[in-house]
C-alpha cells in the first residue's frame, strides 16, 4: 500500500471538489488509478465534481474495465450531461451496464438541448400519492435519499 494512500482517500472524502481539481492534473489514466483505489461512492462524489471534458477523456473505450462499475452509480442527469463530451459511436457501450430503465431515462435526457432545463433536470424525484396518510408520508420521506427531496408541498 503506497504510504500517500491514507491521506488521498482522506482528501477525497473530505474535500471532493478539491480531490477532482487535483485529479484534473494527472493523465486520464493517472487519474483513473487514484479512482479506483478509493471506496466506491468517493469515486462517484469527485467524478461527479470533475470538468465534464476530464471525466470524458477518464471513459476509455479501449478498457472499460477499468471505469465500468463506477456507471450504474453515477446519476442519470450528470451521466447525460457526460455522455455530451464522448463520441456518440461510445455512448451505448458507456451505458450498457445499466438497468434498462436507467438506459431509458439517460437517453431521453440526451433528447433535449444540451442548454435547456429539460436536459439539465433529474428525473429520479420523491412523489408521494394524494391519499397518503401523514404518518406514511414521513417514513417514506425518512426512506428517501436527501438528495432526491428538493421541494415539498
Amino acid at each position: 500500500m503506497n504510504t500517500l494512500e491514507p491521506m488521498v482517500r482522506l482528501l477525497a472524502e473530505a474535500h471532493p471538489e478539491s480531490a477532482a481539481r487535483a485529479l484534473e492534473g494527472y493523465t486520464p489514466e493517472e487519474a483513473v488509478r487514484v479512482l479506483q483505489r478509493l471506496p466506491l461512492a468517493v469515486q462517484v462524489s469527485v467524478f461527479e465534481r470533475l470538468a465534464l471534458h476530464s471525466a470524458a477523456a477518464m471513459l476509455d473505450p479501449a478498457d472499460p474495465e477499468r471505469w465500468r462499475p463506477l456507471i450504474p452509480a453515477l446519476d442519470p442527469g450528470f451521466l447525460s450531461r457526460l455522455l455530451r463530451h464522448v463520441e456518440e459511436t461510445h455512448r451505448d457501450s458507456i451505458i450498457a451496464p445499466l438497468p434498462e430503465d436507467r438506459q431509458r431515462q439517460v437517453r431521453d435526457l440526451l433528447r433535449y438541448e444540451p442548454a435547456s432545463a429539460a436536459a439539465m433536470m433529474d428525473p429520479q424525484v420523491a412523489s408521494l400519492p394524494l391519499d397518503i396518510s401523514v404518518q406514511d408520508a414521513i417514513a417514506s420521506l425518512r426512506r428517501t435519499p436527501r438528495h432526491k427531496l428538493y421541494y415539498l408541498y
